[in-house]
């Protein structure tokens, strides 16, 4: 099945780089990884798609016919201008916020139809770095991902804990565990959030902006961590992001909205393009290859 987006006037917008889409029902789930449970697709399934979504939020039209589908393993990137509308995008994508118009189908099932405990247990979410009120214990996070599978009055399995304690060490968080978390500094606070978001063991992870705040190198541990769960264990992942240089060394698709429109989607190759930087961030890009690495590097000015 395909799907189409809107393009933005021809007299504004260069023509969109075309995309996989399409949406198949999920396949069966049977354990795999190091430790946590993965859920197993075909990897020509989409785990999540989302088609002709627009969302309305007052009087402003903040996402307009954006369309998208995410595989198995997969790591696609939301990139754009401040106010584009990748945050809400990611909203919308998550269940949170109910879009005007469109569908977002999850394992070929409409969201709307999920429960959230059910929602919960397919899909997880790393919020840009924060801060939380009370003062919780690292391992008193990391386990608040497994509230999705244990009921109200269950107690915890020993899934339950060896899952816990596999996300703790995948994130390098075990030393941390008996921590209060609002004393860590921010790159811990985030391994911490991510290591919640593993133990729920989803299909899907939503990242939005998770390492604003970090210096590079807890940048690139993030990342790198992100590349090995959805390469190696086949979670699907979609991440707002800024930073053009992390999301074309990291990204295998990347969609550019602007002004809450999908200018251009593809590999990073196709979209970060001369044409299509200068147009939405209006600056002068130059990509190139790393002549030490092989990867895509932009050399940027404002002149």
């Amino acid at each position: 099945m395909s799907e189409t987006n809107t393009p933005l006037s021809p007299n504004s917008l260069p023509p969109r780089v075309p995309g996989a889409r399409g949406a198949d029902p999920d396949f069966p789930r049977p354990s795999a990884g190091e430790g946590l449970e993965v859920r197993a697709h075909s990897p020509d399934t989409s785990l999540l798609s989302a088609s002709g979504i627009s969302l309305h939020l007052g009087e402003r039209d903040v996402l307009r016919e954006v369309s998208l589908s995410l595989r198995p393993g997969e790591i696609v990137g939301l990139i754009g201008p401040n106010g584009a509308g990748k945050s809400s995008f990611l909203k919308v994508l998550s269940g949170t916020w109910k879009a005007t118009q469109g569908e977002v189908l999850l394992c070929g099932e409409p969201i709307k139809q999920y429960r959230p405990r059910e929602l919960a247990r397919l899909v997880a979410q790393v919020q840009q770095s924060g801060t939380l009120n009370a003062p919780f214990s690292v391992k008193d996070i990391v386990a608040m991902g497994r509230n999705p599978h244990v009921g109200r009055f269950e107690i915890e399995k020993p899934h339950d804990r060896d899952a816990v304690q596999e996300a703790m060490r995948i994130t390098d968080t075990l030393a941390l565990a008996n921590r209060i978390v609002n004393r860590l500094s921010g790159g811990e606070r985030q391994r911490v959030f991510l290591a919640r978001a593993l133990a729920q063991e989803p299909s899907v992870l939503l990242l939005d902006e998770p390492t604003s705040s970090l210096d590079i190198r807890h940048q690139i541990d993030i990342f790198d961590l992100v590349h090995q769960q959805a390469h190696g264990s086949g979670l699907g992942v979609i991440i707002a992001i800024h930073d053009l240089a992390l999301a074309a060394r990291y990204c295998d698709r990347l969609l550019l909205l602007y002004a809450g429109q999908l200018m251009a989607e593809g590999t990073p190759e196709q979209v970060l393009s001369v044409e299509y930087l200068s147009r939405a961030f209006e600056v002068n890009a130059r990509p190139y290859k790393d002549p030490f690495t092989g990867d895509l590097k932009l050399s940027i000015s404002t002149e």
